[in-house]
């Protein structure tokens, strides 16, 4: 009974102290690169190969596949991303998370101890934050492998024990049952823990102790890969048909792949065998591993459009809401977060600027388009509704992390999401003068229409400027771009002499008013994104 109970504790603990180091390392690794990870994500085009390289080198970085198809699910709910992009996303993150087996079978168990102590010290003891963070992330190395050699030692008196020896080979994939019956263990025990990473450990651990077939260690490890996708799935519960097209597609990828691979199993396992030695098991994992995700991704990127439309036959559009899942598992990856609600604040950026141009048709054109006017009042409750998205998505984020950095980055997000339903207001605002001249049989005079004209495309200047400073804020550009909207908020305050009938000349005058109104809350983000900047040079001096 008391090896027993070494057992449990052994494994147990080590277990604990692996994931903990996973995360641990996860975590800091995007501190250090999340900026540079946030301007990748930002670039997602349509290029199927670009978006293989973006699941990759995220997944690859935050350590998870789940995270990463969670945000692929999030933002394709959130309409920022396509279906057709998200799934080379997906490509991407499955070859991604075979990362984590490579740094597994790195041979430094021995000298884990040493890492977490010296990480420690350097971590208590340094003053500079760019070095704190390294210290820690040497620390969190080393707790993985260090809880990695805990399992190994907590499963050695297994070997001893006739009884679990029967056990084990229940699971030897020696025929084709076996083969299916590892794969489903491997899918389940995935799907319960919600970490291949962690299973993917497991089974290096039991494979290396000699407790199971090198054959079951390859079928629980095709399994894993299934099991991983239930994380995706569950935050697509309640999202919109792209989204649950974006996780059934996981699914489909991950299940077709392990169903073309078992028929052949033996011809795989063989074909591995002569890439790797046995004599190393774990590295054997890990290559059987890579070929895998790799081979998938190669077999179903030509087919990426057949897939899409497969998906939209199967999956009936429907209109709902954001899933509540969705944010309670991207804490775990600020970046994705703050980088989701910054594409939904330019997604506001782009249907404002559409409303403001259309407006300027109505102004040039004499007839009367209601349609116009319709929509200028559909973008002001488009853009209530993404700023309350917004607002949730981040408030959420805030109770998981306190981060200066993070919280100031938050807080001026949520105030631009702010500014953007304001001018929402301004727009709709602007379709009701537009209505009052109709309604009162007015026209504004010629002079009116062109000085107008030149209003709106000095702050449709400074409205482009400021979406790219949003995506890219430097303090230069910033510096510079702040000077046309200045310039023409000063004008806009001079008194004008272009007087004609009184209400159309108030109208006129309140038309004016909207602008300035919205040129000054230009200024006034541009202010905020050059705080923000200005913070940052500080923070990493």
């Amino acid at each position: 009974m008391e090896i027993l109970f070494d057992i449990i504790f052994g494994v147990l603990g080590g277990l604990g102290i692996f994931i903990y180091g996973m995360q641990a390392m996860s975590s800091t690794l995007q501190e250090i690169s999340g900026d540079k990870l946030r301007k990748l994500i930002s670039t997602i085009t349509h290029n199927r190969f670009l978006s293989i390289f973006l699941g990759l080198v995220v997944t690859a970085i935050i350590q998870s596949s789940s995270i990463t198809t969670v945000m692929v699910v999030g933002f394709v709910n959130a309409t920022l991303m396509t279906l057709k992009q998200a799934l080379g996303i997906i490509l991407g993150a499955n070859i991604g998370s075979t990362v984590t087996g490579w740094l597994l079978i790195l041979k430094i168990g021995k000298y884990s101890l040493l890492l977490i102590g010296l990480g420690a010290l350097g971590f208590t003891f340094s003053r500079s934050e760019r070095r704190r963070k390294r210290a820690f992330l040497m620390m969190s190395f080393g707790m993985i492998f260090f809880g990695l050699e805990l399992m190994k030692n907590g499963m050695d008196p297994l070997g001893s024990m006739p009884k679990f020896l029967e056990l084990f080979k229940k699971f030897e994939a020696t025929n084709i049952h076996g083969v299916i019956f590892s794969a489903i263990t491997g899918a389940v025990l995935t799907a319960l823990l919600q970490s291949s990473a962690a299973t993917v450990g497991i089974t290096m651990a039991l494979a290396s102790q000699g407790l199971i077939h090198y054959k079951t260690a390859v079928a629980l490890v095709l399994g894993e890969n299934i099991g991983t996708t239930i994380t995706a799935f569950l935050a697509s519960i309640g999202t919109s048909s792209n989204a649950k097209k974006a996780a059934y597609a996981h699914i489909f990828i991950k299940v077709v792949g392990v169903s073309i691979v078992i028929p052949f199993f033996t011809y795989y396992v063989e074909f591995v065998s002569k890439l790797v030695s046995l004599d190393n098991i774990s590295r054997y994992i890990a290559v059987s591993h890579t070929i895998f995700n790799m081979a998938n991704a190669i077999i179903f990127l030509p087919f990426l459009g057949y897939l899409t439309r497969f998906l939209d036959l199967v999956v009936k559009d429907r209109e709902s809401g954001e899933s509540l899942n969705l944010e309670s598992k991207m804490v775990r990856a600020p970046f994705i977060v703050l980088e989701k609600s910054k594409m939904q604040i330019l997604l506001m950026d782009k249907k404002f600027k559409s409303s403001l141009e259309s407006f300027k048709k109505l102004i040039a054109s004499d007839e009367h388009d209601r349609s116009i006017v319709d929509g200028l009042f559909k973008t002001e409750r488009e853009l209530d509704s993404l700023k309350d998205e917004v607002t949730k998505t981040l408030m959420d984020f805030l109770e998981y992390n306190s981060s200066h950095k993070h919280i100031f980055e938050i807080r001026q997000q949520l105030s631009i999401s702010d500014v953007y339903e304001s001018f929402g207001d301004y727009g709709a605002g602007l379709a009701k003068l537009y209505l009052k001249l109709k309604n009162n049989s007015l026209e504004l005079s010629i002079v009116q229409k062109v000085e107008i004209q030149k209003v709106h495309e000095l702050v449709m200047s400074s409205l482009e400027k400021l979406s790219e400073l949003i995506k890219t804020p430097d303090l230069v550009k910033i510096e510079e771009a702040k000077k046309t909207p200045i310039q023409l908020n000063e004008n806009l305050m001079m008194e004008r002499n272009l007087k004609g009938k009184p209400l159309s000349y108030a109208i006129y005058v309140d038309i004016l008013a909207k602008y300035r109104r919205i040129n000054r809350h230009i200024i006034y983000v541009m202010d905020l994104l050059e705080e923000g900047e200005s913070m940052k040079q500080v923070l990493e001096s």
